[in-house]
C-alpha cells in the first residue's frame, strides 16, 4: 500500500501544480474554446470525461451515502483527477493497509459477512434429497444378480 500511497502523492502535487498554472496563467475560456478548434483537443475531452465517468462509478459504489457521493463526483467533473488523487488518499489511510476495504468502501462488510447471502432464496439453499439405495447382500453372486435391476431383460 506504501507505493499506491506514494503515486497517489506524487500525483496530487503534479495536479496541484498544474492547475495553479493553469489558473494562474492561463484564460480558462480562451484557452479552452482552442481545445474544441482542434479535433485532438475534443478526443482528449471525450477521453478525460470517460475516465472521470468511470472513476465515478467507484465512488457511487463505494460511497455509503448518495449526497457524499454526488459531491465527490461533481468534484470530479469540475477539478478533475485532482480530486481522485484526494479521494484515492483517503481511502487508502482510512482503509489501514485493507485493500478490500479501500477498494469496496463500505460494502466490504455486506459483501464479507454474508448480508448477500441472506438475500438469497431458502430454496436454493436447500441440500436435494438423496435416493436410498436398496441393501443388497455381498456375500452371494446369486443374490447380487437378482439385486440388479433389469437383469431379466439382458437375459
Amino acid at each position: 500500500m506504501k507505493a499506491s500511497k506514494i503515486i497517489a502523492w506524487v500525483g496530487f502535487v503534479a495536479m496541484t501544480v498544474g492547475l495553479m498554472n493553469g489558473f494562474l496563467n492561463g484564460d480558462f475560456f480562451k484557452d479552452g474554446g482552442e481545445l474544441f478548434q482542434n479535433p485532438w483537443g475534443i478526443m482528449s475531452l471525450i477521453d478525460l470525461y470517460v475516465g472521470f465517468t468511470l472513476f465515478s462509478m467507484w465512488i457511487a459504489y463505494r460511497e455509503r451515502f448518495i449526497p457524499v457521493a454526488v459531491a465527490w463526483i461533481i468534484g470530479m467533473m469540475v477539478l478533475g483527477f485532482f480530486t481522485a488523487c484526494v479521494y484515492v488518499l483517503l481511502g487508502l489511510y482510512t482503509s489501514k493497509g485493507d485493500w478490500l476495504k479501500f477498494f469496496l468502501g463500505y460494502q466490504k462488510e455486506a459483501l464479507i459477512e454474508g448480508e448477500l447471502a441472506k438475500r438469497v432464496k431458502p430454496e436454493v439453499m436447500e441440500t436435494p434429497e438423496i435416493p436410498e439405495i436398496p441393501e443388497i447382500p455381498v456375500n452371494s453372486n446369486e443374490n447380487l444378480e437378482e439385486a440388479l435391476p433389469g437383469k431379466e431383460e439382458n437375459e
